[in-house]
């Protein structure tokens, strides 16, 4: 999983952004990629959760022998 997604991490705001309909090298860019919309509200949502369950369970790591 870390190979991945060190491996789409650089090319995340690209992909977010893209607007291209076929993408490549001479691909149109001239419509807007459906649910664009979409994918940054689960973006945000997602981060949001991730970010929340941290916090929330954060004070069960002292139980695994780690300290922050």
């Amino acid at each position: 999983m870390t190979v991945h997604v060190l491996n789409y991490a650089p090319r995340l705001p690209r992909m977010l952004t893209s607007r291209a309909v076929g993408g490549g090298a001479g691909g149109r860019h001239d419509a807007l990629v459906s649910g664009s919309g979409a994918r940054w509200l689960l973006l945000t949502v997602s981060l949001a959760v991730g970010v929340g369950v941290a916090a929330v369970t954060m004070h069960i790591s002292s139980y695994w022998g780690f300290s922050l």
